[in-house]
């Protein structure tokens, strides 16, 4: 097929022919690097695809432990403490609660296994604060792709699902998420 597209073709049968003509003139060497390339790219698709399945699954595994803690703090513990109009939270006034303690206080009566791990098998953060005067705080958090916490300090919003490698961190807190991927496309 020649390099020059018909007012037909589309960009994409174009580009094409183009990449298949240049490869032909390049020799096989070349045309088997590039097809290699190409194959690293393909895959670097479908590890895309997999992050955002694992960020899904996680934001879903916080907010099933987050409900349940919502739910045992309604019973047990008047509620839950009311977020401040705000556009950061801090964690570092909500202690960390072990994941058995956990457990014992909400399965199976509100969830019956508490998962704690991340959809990249990295554990979970569990904070719970309990008041005997006052309502509860509590937090959910992943490390996200890269397992590390950022910090105790948050800019409450979104994050792009694109940029998710980048230390980016799940945190639910008092029924809320403050820190999430946002669903990008």
């Amino acid at each position: 097929m020649p390099a020059t597209a018909s007012r037909r073709s589309s960009p994409v049968t174009f580009a094409n022919s183009v990449a298949s003509a240049s490869l032909e003139r390049l020799g096989p060497t070349v045309a088997a690097l590039t097809l290699l390339l190409m194959g690293f790219a393909a895959n670097a698709r479908a590890q895309t695809a997999t992050e955002v399945e694992s960020l899904r699954q996680t934001v879903t595994t916080v907010r099933e432990v987050g409900v349940a803690m919502f739910r045992w703090s309604e019973d047990n513990a008047g509620g839950i403490a009311e977020m401040a109009e705000s556009t950061r939270v801090d964690l570092a006034s909500i202690e960390t609660i072990s994941a058995d303690e956990l457990a014992e206080l909400i399965v199976p009566r509100y969830i019956d296994e508490l998962p704690r791990t991340d959809s990249w098998s990295r554990n979970l953060e569990f904070r719970m604060t309990r008041s005997e005067t006052g309502p509860a705080q509590l937090a959910v958090r992943s490390g996200g792709l890269d397992g590390q916490l950022e910090s105790t300090d948050y800019v409450i919003g979104p994050f792009s699902s694109a940029d998710a490698g980048e230390g980016h961190d799940i945190v639910w807190i008092n029924g809320y998420f403050v820190r999430w991927p946002k669903a990008d496309g």
